[in-house]
């Protein structure tokens, strides 16, 4: 499923997850696993907050075009 089919112009997503860079288990995806995934399905990362306990919150819009 396109997940930007159903998202408004200007919406964004975020995916909040523990981080294994940060202490959590290793089954998690890191962080730039997490980006490129994004990026391979037409997402750039507008925000990102790295710095709650063993937490990752990335916030994501559509690339444009």
């Amino acid at each position: 499923m396109n997940l930007k089919a159903y998202l408004r112009p200007d919406a964004t997503v975020a995916i909040i997850d523990l981080d294994p860079a940060q202490g959590a288990e290793p089954h998690f995806w890191p962080r730039d696993r997490i980006e490129r995934h994004a990026a391979e399905a037409g997402y750039e990362l507008t925000k990102a907050v790295d710095d709650i306990f063993s937490h990752l919150i990335l916030v994501f819009r559509p690339k444009a075009g």
